[in-house]
């Protein structure tokens, strides 16, 4: 990467739900000088009362169906989206998308934050 360019970062959540953890990552994501930093969402059930508000943010959304059987896929596919979209950083909110980003981005080598 060089140092004109944005540094990437996911933000993994489990839906746009209408809740406290919904509401600060909008508020943050809002928030970013778009010329440094380089957004994209990570979510289990992009569905819920905010969803319209995290659409018009004009960030990547990228829907991963997370089910209790199919966490190991998950991981693959999340692990795979990483390594693609070239993310730097994953920041992760809530117990699940906790578990699948904390083992997605040490697979594909980067740091995250829970």
């Amino acid at each position: 990467m060089r140092n004109d360019e944005p540094i990437r970062f996911a933000v993994v959540l489990g839906s746009f739900g209408a809740g406290g953890i919904e509401r600060a990552v909008l508020t943050f994501l809002r928030s970013l000088d778009r010329n440094q930093y380089a957004p994209e969402i990570v979510c289990y059930k992009p569905e819920g009362g905010l969803c319209d508000a995290f659409a018009a943010l004009d960030i990547p959304i990228h829907a991963v169906r997370l089910r209790r059987w199919n966490l190991p896929s998950v991981v693959r596919a999340v692990t795979c989206l990483f390594r693609e979209r070239r993310i730097g950083l994953v920041h992760s909110h809530a117990y699940h998308a906790d578990v699948v980003a904390r083992f997605a981005a040490r697979l594909a080598g980067i740091p995250c934050v829970n």
